[in-house]
């Protein structure tokens, strides 16, 4: 994705379990943070801590194949512009993000560029109004929304098809990447 998502769009990156959706969105609020750039990270599955050792353990890849030669000085700019906020056993909504979005904006000055939902919303159970809800939000705050989704392997035998409980919300999304298992 050349150039980016685009603010006020909602990107979606699809895969089985286990494929490495985060480490896709972890890259690309890297690419964010790495341009200045403001990132809220939300996790449904994973305490803040061990998000933030992922992103550590990215980064140091990412600067170690890059020869990054200033490596201390990006770190503290990625950490300057990050949060991450983790909320596990369900207790996530976009009503939650918003009540977030306001105390950040308000306390802190933050205001993001880019928001990472790593874990909601679940496309087995999501609504139209919860996808609709997220694109208002990228729409209102101008920002980008990245979003994971799990699903199963369609039964047609077409790796590129999208399944029908991610196709339904299509519309309300500006691109859908999927990953796909590749044999060694």
């Amino acid at each position: 994705i050349h150039g980016g998502l685009g603010r006020g769009n909602v990107g979606l990156v699809i895969s089985q379990p286990g494929i490495g959706k985060s480490a896709f969105l972890i890259g690309l609020a890297l690419d964010d943070l790495m341009q200045d750039r403001k990132v809220l990270h939300i996790d449904t599955h994973h305490t803040a801590d061990k998000v933030r050792e992922y992103y550590d353990e990215i980064y140091n890849d990412l600067a170690e194949t890059t020869q990054l030669e200033d490596r201390a000085g990006v770190h503290a700019l990625i950490e300057r512009n990050r949060l991450i906020h983790s909320f596990c056993h369900g207790s996530f909504g976009m009503d939650k993000l918003q009540e977030h979005l306001d105390y950040m904006r308000e306390h802190m000055g933050f205001l993001p560029d880019t928001i990472v939902l790593d874990g909601h919303p679940d496309f087995e159970s999501t609504n139209e109004g919860e996808i609709k809800s997220i694109a208002a939000t990228a729409e209102r705050l101008n920002a980008e929304i990245w979003m994971a989704g799990n699903c199963q392997p369609e039964t047609t035998g077409d790796v590129l098809a999208i399944p029908e409980s991610v196709a339904q919300f299509s519309h309300s999304l500006a691109v859908i990447v999927g990953l796909d298992p590749m044999a060694d």
